[in-house]
C-alpha cells in the first residue's frame, strides 16, 4: 500500500511539475510574439518617420530651386537695366551684378552637393541654407535700392 501510495503522490508530482513546466513554454512564446510585434511596429514607426522626412526635404529641395530660379530672373532684369547705364557707372554695376551671380550660383552647388542620408540631420542644413539665402535676398534687395535713386 505505501508503495502505490508512493507511485500516485510521485506521478502527480511529476504531472505537475510538467504541466507547470508545459504551461509557463506558452507565456513564453506569448511574450516572444508579443516582443516581436512590438518590434515590428516600432520599426513601422522608424520607416514611417522617414517617409515624413524624406517628403519634407523633397518640398524643400523644390522651394531651393524655385528660389534660386527667382534669383536669376532678378538678376536677367539688372543685367537689362545695366545695358541703359553710361559706361561711368556700368563697370561698378556690372561687379556687383557679378557677384550676385558668385552667390546665386554658390546657392545653387550647396543645395545640388547636398544629399540627404538616413540619420544626417538635415534640419541643420536647411537652417543654414535658409540663412544664406536670406542674405542672398538681402544683398539682391541693397543693390536694387541703391541703385534705383
Amino acid at each position: 500500500m505505501k508503495t502505490v501510495k508512493s507511485i500516485v503522490i510521485m506521478t502527480a508530482l511529476a504531472g505537475s511539475i510538467i504541466g507547470e513546466s508545459y504551461s509557463a513554454q506558452p507565456e513564453k512564446k506569448d511574450s516572444t510574439m508579443i516582443q516581436s510585434e512590438k518590434n515590428e511596429i516600432e520599426a513601422e514607426k522608424l520607416r514611417q518617420q522617414e517617409k515624413e522626412i524624406e517628403a519634407r526635404f523633397e518640398e524643400f529641395r523644390k522651394k531651393i530651386d524655385q528660389d534660386i530660379q527667382e534669383n536669376e530672373k532678378a538678376i536677367a532684369v539688372l543685367k537689362e537695366k545695366a545695358e541703359k547705364i553710361d559706361k561711368k557707372q556700368r563697370k561698378q554695376y556690372d561687379d556687383s551684378i557679378e557677384d550676385l551671380e558668385r552667390q546665386n550660383k554658390t546657392l545653387r552647388e550647396k543645395a545640388n552637393s547636398y544629399k540627404r542620408t538616413a540619420g544626417q540631420n538635415w534640419d541643420e542644413f536647411k537652417k543654414e541654407f535658409d540663412s544664406d539665402l536670406a542674405k542672398f535676398g538681402q544683398a539682391l534687395k541693397d543693390f536694387t535700392t541703391k541703385n534705383d535713386k
